[in-house]
């Protein structure tokens, strides 16, 4: 197995992962978090691959940004800067505390297409996101969204 393919692997055993008491851990491995609760502002935790296709893996990252303003002010933010950046907003909804955006649009000469949650605890936005290219999306959605909810805030 080369490297690119041992990345990718680990990556892809990386979607199963659950976080505990400063650990992520599934039924093959465990590992420590590089974060702690005090230093976790302005922070990307956690990123997981599917394997590429089309010069693109389907993704799903965790960021953490210190955001002290209501959620309800952050959708009308995000929503901005999706108009400003000219993507379409195919989903914007709020369900049960947590936003709920999907939306597709063209980066870096790529067709993308998104499906975030962010939800607020204290003075911070933990905002996890799919991508993928909008062809990987009609075949890989079902899996990216499904880990997308799978996301717990203790």
């Amino acid at each position: 197995m080369n490297r690119i393919t041992k990345l990718i692997a680990l990556s892809f055993m990386i979607a199963t992962t659950s976080y505990a008491k400063g650990k992520y851990e599934n039924s093959i491995f465990s590992i420590d978090s590089l974060i702690n609760e005090s230093k976790i502002a302005n922070t990307q935790p956690l990123i997981m691959l599917l394997p590429a296709s089309e010069g693109f893996a389907p993704n799903i990252n965790i960021q953490i940004q210190k955001y002290p303003d209501s959620l309800d002010d952050y959708a009308k933010l995000s929503t901005s800067q999706f108009k400003q950046l000219k993507f379409k907003i195919i989903k914007n909804e709020k369900i049960n505390g947590a936003l709920i955006f999907e939306y597709s649009g063209t980066m870096q000469g790529r067709e993308l297409h998104w499906y975030s949650m962010a939800y607020k605890k204290g003075d911070n936005v933990f905002l996890i996101t799919a991508t993928s290219t909008e062809s990987q999306w009609k075949t890989q959605k079902e899996k990216l969204i499904g880990c997308v909810k799978s996301f717990k805030l203790k």
